[in-house]
């Protein structure tokens, strides 16, 4: 896989200004081999079984690059990367196969060798966790601590059991999607801090465990209303 890299990468130009052009360059074989698509500018998406898998690069004064999995039946005005981690700490994590420092912009060379490790990552460990995470049922493992923790989320206890009560309720396993919504709703009113966003969320989060309770059949097309609400938001064209 590395020389397979390096062979896309030995004729760019690889300046400070052609690096977000050539990134788009090589990354043309996650379109065409893994099904991704270009999302704006920046942002590498496809979706599977109402799960978006992202690759999002930041343009900053250094590169960074963040993956995540975003459940697109929890209604979102947007990406959310909570659920997943910036690449560079896969980069410096035990056993990487890369120099494991802290990827900067500089020579034509330096450039070379950070959009290298940063592709090597993607191939070798990002693109199997989207296998592993990347589906309800694999969300629950996740979420449940289970599997996947190569990439640990950066979500509240709160978050983590909120995202899993809509998966369970996705996938029907209606008496643990109420028991982890209803704990985050208990803990939020309990608390002295109550935004107008965790009202919005509670109202949404109370209203899917009493259609679970009383028209479990409600459910799925609640969260299809959800779907096709954050699509919409995020851009999202099938």
């Amino acid at each position: 896989m590395r020389n397979d890299v390096k062979e896309r990468l030995a004729d760019l130009p690889l300046r400070r200004r052609d690096f977000k052009k050539q990134t788009k360059k090589v990354l043309k074989c996650l379109v065409s081999e893994h099904g991704f698509s270009w999302q704006g500018t920046t942002t590498l998406l496809r979706v599977h079984s109402d799960v978006a898998h992202m690759i999002v690069f930041e343009p900053t004064s250094v590169p960074h690059c963040n993956v995540a999995v975003q459940p697109l039946y929890h209604p979102f005005e947007g990406e959310a990367l909570g659920l997943g981690q910036r690449l560079v700490y896969l980069a410096r994590a035990p056993g990487a196969k890369v120099r494991r420092a802290t990827w900067k912009y500089g020579s034509p060379d330096d450039n070379r060798q950070t959009l290298e490790e940063m592709l090597l990552l993607v191939n070798e460990t990002v693109l199997p966790w989207f296998d592993t995470v990347g589906s309800p049922t694999g969300l629950v493992e996740y979420l449940e601590r289970r599997g996947g923790r190569e990439i640990p989320p950066r979500v509240t206890e709160e978050q983590r059991l909120m995202y899993l009560g809509y998966t369970y309720l996705y996938l029907g396993d209606y008496e643990s999607g109420i028991q982890a919504l209803q704990t985050v709703i208990d803990g939020w009113r309990r608390s002295s801090h109550f935004p107008e966003w965790k009202e919005e969320e509670v109202r949404r989060m109370e209203e899917l465990c009493d259609l679970a309770r009383h028209q479990p059949h409600e459910v799925s097309v609640k969260l299809r209303e959800y779907v096709n609400y954050t699509k919409s938001e995020i851009g999202i064209r099938e």
